[in-house]
């Protein structure tokens, strides 16, 4: 119960530095990636569109900052430079604009690879290229220590073109849990490197597992948008959810484990795990959600269900008051299954 009303009580002061924080980045883009878009529409020849823009801005420029560089602010006891946030800022920019070179323009992955490791704009054969070899330059050109930054851009590279494996029915399940692993442990790396603090062994280990975390997350929120275009992931090949939500207790758990093995101050792990853990209870209410779909003696298939069984709004205030009691019930140091 003490724990449950520790946890209650930090959540108002992360609210108000949210708010703050919320602010700031906002004003922040404006200032960076919104001038950078301005000038890329001067010049677009059709490679961009407003979808692109908006991922831009609206989501990855803004929730890197705000939703991964803070706990890594945390974690460390001292707020983001400037160099760093301008640095995440542009990471987050380029984000998107890199998803859609693998995922949907199809290009060939020695192509992808040259675009990544050399950084030349004018290498770039279109505005959309063009704009990424920009926030790639500014990225590390802000960044404190270029080549960390490279090799986790090598590292988030190789992950993403092995996550091409997820369209194939013959990957194992065991190889899908590398991929998936991989793809949110080693893109959770590559915004750390963006930090000036070289990474220690203990700490990649505990920003991989996190990053991992938020992946198998991310795959229970997409489940039916990832069945429909074929995307194998645990939560689509999941046949019992009790187990699925097992997997990701046990990987929570062990995630907070490591936290607790770093050389960082006591107060400082507490809030990282606490940052977190606000985002990772969503998943629980996703899994609830699963659960209650789940036949008995009969084993889960994601095939059975339509859109609206397997869409968790996490906009619905039940939702969200059931992710604020799994966040009050999670313990920081001694994290127990949920």
């Amino acid at each position: 119960m003490f724990s449950y009303l520790q946890n209650l009580f930090s959540l108002f002061g992360f609210s108000i530095t949210f708010l703050w924080k919320h602010t700031f980045q906002l004003k922040f883009i404006e200032k960076t990636l919104g001038k950078e878009i301005e000038e890329a529409k001067l010049t677009n020849d059709g490679s961009l569109d407003e979808k692109d823009f908006k991922k831009i801005k609206s989501v990855y420029g803004y929730t890197i900052p705000v939703l991964l560089g803070e706990p890594f602010s945390h974690l460390r006891g001292k707020s983001m430079t400037i160099k760093e946030r301008s640095c995440l800022t542009y990471l987050g920019g380029l984000t998107g604009l890199f998803d859609d070179f693998v995922d949907e323009d199809q290009l060939e992955e020695s192509y992808i690879r040259n675009l990544v490791s050399n950084s030349k704009i004018e290498e770039g054969c279109n505005s959309n290229e063009k704009l990424f070899l920009n926030f790639m330059n500014k990225a590390l050109d802000f960044s404190e220590d270029p080549d960390q930054l490279r090799a986790a851009s090598t590292n988030i590279f190789n992950a993403q073109i092995q996550s091409k494996k997820q369209l194939n029915n013959n990957t194992s399940t065991q190889e899908l849990e590398d991929i998936i692993y991989n793809k949110g442990g080693y893109s959770f790396l590559f915004y750390r490197s963006g930090f000036k603090e070289p990474i220690s062994n203990s700490e990649w280990q505990v920003h991989y597992h996190f990053g991992s975390l938020g992946q198998f997350e991310n795959d229970l929120f997409d489940i039916y948008k990832d069945y429909t275009d074929g995307i194998h992931t645990l939560a689509t090949r999941s046949e019992n959810i009790a187990a699925l939500r097992r997997i990701f207790n046990e990987k929570i758990q062990y995630a907070v484990s490591l936290v607790h093995k770093t050389d960082y101050p006591y107060k400082n792990k507490i809030k990282y795990i606490r940052f977190l853990s606000i985002f990772l209870c969503s998943g629980f209410v996703c899994l609830d959600m699963l659960a209650k779909l789940e036949q008995k003696d009969k084993p889960f298939n994601v095939s059975d269900y339509i859109r609206k069984q397997l869409i968790c709004d996490m906009e619905k205030p039940l939702n969200f008051l059931k992710a604020l009691h799994y966040f009050c019930k999670m313990n920081p140091n001694h994290p127990r299954s949920l």
